[in-house]
C-alpha cells in the first residue's frame, strides 16, 4: 500500500496555484514562461485545461524560504552592533525552536 501512496501526484488547478503561492495568474505565467516556476502541464487534449504538480509547488516554495533564510542568514553575520553594543532586532538570530521546526 505504501509504494501506491508514494506513487500518487496531485495536481493543482490554477486558482490553487495562486492561493498557495500568494501571486496573480500573470505573474505565475510570466515566471514559468522565464523558466523561474514550475511549467504548467496539459490536462486536456487542447491544452486549454492545465494544472500543476503540488510537489513541483512546494519544492518552489521551500525554494523561496530557503533564499529568504540564506539572505537572512547573510545579513546577520555581517551587521554590527550598534551605538549602544547591540544588533538591531531584525538582525538577531532566529530562535532554536524555530530553526529546529524548519529543519524538520
Amino acid at each position: 500500500m505504501s509504494s501506491v501512496v508514494q506513487n500518487l501526484r496531485a495536481i493543482l488547478r490554477r486558482k490553487a496555484v495562486e492561493a498557495r503561492t500568494g501571486l496573480g495568474r500573470s505573474h505565475i505565467y510570466q515566471l514559468s514562461k522565464d523558466g523561474r516556476f514550475p511549467r504548467p502541464i496539459p490536462l486536456s487534449p487542447d491544452g486549454r485545461a492545465v494544472g500543476w504538480l503540488e510537489s513541483e509547488i512546494e519544492a518552489w516554495l521551500d525554494a523561496r524560504i530557503a533564499e529568504r533564510d540564506a539572505r537572512a542568514s547573510s545579513v546577520m553575520s555581517t551587521r554590527e552592533p550598534n551605538a549602544n553594543g547591540k544588533v538591531d532586532a531584525v538582525a538577531e538570530p532566529l530562535s532554536k525552536t524555530y530553526q529546529q521546526g524548519r529543519t524538520a
